[in-house]
């Protein structure tokens, strides 16, 4: 009985979009995030457009731009740091 009320509740909260999975472009802003603190800034912006590329669930679009445009400026690449930012 209890085997089968455990098997019940997992199954309603992965049906339900419980955050236990991060979709990809969740995992990359992740990954991104990391490599930005570690002052891997090429590496971060890599994986910061994978993020943007595959879609964040967690996290706003916005936010990946404000990233993105925030570590151009890093790498002195204001061309693109302006293309970031106005989005």
């Amino acid at each position: 009985m209890k085997k089968c009320i455990f098997i019940l509740l997992s199954s309603v909260m992965l049906m339900s979009g419980c955050d236990f999975v991060k979709s990809d472009g969740d995992s990359y802003y992740l990954d991104a995030m990391q490599a930005y603190s570690n002052g891997e800034y090429a590496d971060a912006i890599e994986k910061m457009k994978l993020a943007e590329e595959y879609g964040v669930e967690t996290y706003e679009m916005g936010e990946v731009y404000k990233i993105l445009g925030k570590l151009y400026l890093e790498l002195d690449m204001y061309d693109e740091a302006v293309v970031y930012f106005g989005r």
